[in-house]
């Protein structure tokens, strides 16, 4: 089933540095990603995302409607394998700056590291950065009409 969101689907990863543990969720159309501790991820997955993002999407500019109208986009949600090499590797290189940023200052907050990794040259994006591919497609996604098919044989979702 392909994504209604104007950020897509979203990868998540666990990733290590010394004895913690963090995941790493990253949007495979923007490449725009969250960090937080894994110990939470027994509180469910989908709010931690969601309130991350919601938190990134804020310092990165994006208009609060943009916002609200993507996070609740996101209220379905469902667990499947990783579709794209391409992100991927993009969740590699972050993982090595992640790895980076918490061994240089271990206090350094989760939303800081996410502006950061927003703010990281990607070449999947043409060398571009994720925060302004997020604000582009956000932005789209506005101009686009409400109206939602699955284009499969135009039935309504």
């Amino acid at each position: 089933m392909e994504s209604t969101t104007a950020l897509g689907d979203w990868y998540g990863n666990l990733v290590r540095v010394g004895q913690r543990q963090f995941v790493l969720c990253t949007s495979d159309r923007s490449l725009l990603s969250v960090v937080f501790p894994a110990r939470e991820v027994k509180r469910q997955m989908r709010p931690l995302l969601s309130h991350g993002l919601g938190l990134l999407l804020s310092d990165i500019g994006v208009p609060i409607e943009d916002a609200a109208a993507e996070l609740e986009q996101m209220r379905e949600c469902r667990l499947g394998t990783t579709a794209s090499r391409s992100v991927l590797a993009s969740m590699n290189d972050f993982m090595i700056g992640i790895d980076g940023a918490l061994r240089i200052d271990p206090g350094v907050s989760m939303q800081h590291l996410n502006v950061e990794l927003s703010t990281t040259l990607c070449g999947p994006l043409g060398y571009g950065r994720p925060a302004q591919r997020a604000r582009d497609l956000l932005e789209g996604q506005r101009r686009r009409p409400t109206t939602r098919c699955s284009g499969r044989g135009g039935a309504s979702e």
